[in-house]
């Protein structure tokens, strides 16, 4: 956009040299630079010419679903909101944090989601962009028809992004096979997630099928009673049920699976969720079961958070980004309140693009406490 890359109080030029360089029509660029005025990005001075404004204070919001965190609260969350913190701090906006109130998506308007102090906020345009966190398609709806910016975090939105969980699968299995490893599980949390139509959906993005075609890839086959899904815990979840946290969810499986004969033992286990680890590496310590030795275990992580600090050194992570989270998260906002198109998406379905956050591996010596 010019106006951006002439920056603030630098004069554009004047319509009709705009019509000549951008093969546009005088009416057409009237009509664009009206909406520029109206966003305050412009001011058009009679007998002066177009002058870039300077940006104003933004007002953005992180918005969560107050289910989102029903199974258990990562570290990952605290640095996510201290960098959105940070980063709004450096851009000029003004951060706030909100959450829904309690709902059910039913026949209630979607703006019931939200305390009335904040619908009105929404509707009379003083918040300009916001990232939802787990939201349903209906309240993004909702938030885009009043005008506003809007992408998402594990929920629907037209851009958002998506960490790359397959590529956990697929770099564990490869990891624990060049450890030596034949008996791989795959352990997978309950969380509250929706479909590809937004539609609320019961598991967690399942992927079994993922490791199934990793292990085949490698000359191995899937050893079922090694898969956890957890099914039953996220079917409660999904009908807003009380249900076991990721840590516990972690225990039990250990619980399960180790009190077969060591025989049946896997000996690589890739957990999804790091808060799940923290309770698979409670159980194994009462069990005396030592990580990386008796088993291999590669772990979901997210750099900078304390979640496994001085636990044990065996553990081989593939790490996420908090910060590359928040940055292209505030990417993909920063261009729809420019009325831009994000850079980098691609189609995910129908009426989603994503941008992909890669995760990457990190083995034992190479962690940092």
């Amino acid at each position: 956009m010019l106006a951006n890359k002439l920056g603030p109080g630098q004069k554009l030029p004047s319509i009709r040299e705009l019509s000549v360089t951008m093969g546009a029509s005088i009416s057409t660029l009237s009509g664009a630079l009206e909406e520029l005025e109206k966003a305050s990005v412009i001011s058009r001075q009679q007998g002066k010419g177009i002058f870039v404004l300077p940006p104003r204070l933004r007002s953005v919001w992180l918005l969560c679903d107050s289910k989102f965190f029903a199974s258990g609260h990562s570290p990952f969350w605290d640095v996510l909101v201290e960098q959105a913190r940070v980063r709004a701090l450096v851009h000029n906006e003004r951060l706030s944090l909100h959450f829904t109130l309690p709902f059910e998506d039913s026949e209630e308007d979607s703006e019931s989601a939200l305390h009335h102090a904040l619908a009105r906020e929404i509707e009379e345009g003083r918040v300009h962009g916001i990232i939802g966190v787990g939201l349903n398609r209906k309240i993004a709806h909702w938030i885009m028809d009043q005008g506003v910016a809007y992408t998402s975090f594990a929920g629907w939105a037209p851009y958002s992004i998506r960490l790359h969980d397959e590529e956990i699968v697929r770099q564990g299995v490869k990891t624990l096979v060049a450890q030596g490893c034949r008996r791989l599980g795959l352990w997978q949390n309950a969380r509250p997630v929706y479909d590809k139509n937004g539609v609320e959906i019961a598991e967690w993005r399942d992927l079994t099928d993922d490791f199934q075609i990793a292990l085949r890839e490698h000359g191995l086959e899937m050893d079922e009673s090694l898969a956890k899904t957890n099914a039953e815990q996220a079917l409660l979840l999904s009908h807003s049920l009380a249900v076991e946290s990721s840590q516990q969810q972690g225990y039990r499986s250990v619980m399960e699976v180790f009190k077969r004969d060591r025989s049946e033992w896997p000996d690589g286990i890739i957990v999804i969720e790091d808060m799940m680890t923290q309770g698979v590496l409670a159980a194994m310590s009462s069990l005396g079961i030592r990580p990386g030795v008796d088993v291999q275990i590669v772990t979901h992580a997210n750099k900078g958070t304390t979640t496994f600090l001085g636990d044990p050194q065996g553990l081989i992570r593939i790490e996420y980004d908090p910060a590359e989270v928040v940055q292209r998260l505030f990417d993909i906002l920063t261009a729809l309140m420019n009325r831009e198109i994000p850079a980098g998406v691609q189609p995910y379905c129908l009426d989603t693009q994503v941008l992909l956050i890669e995760p990457h591996l990190v083995l034992p010596d190479e962690n940092q406490f």
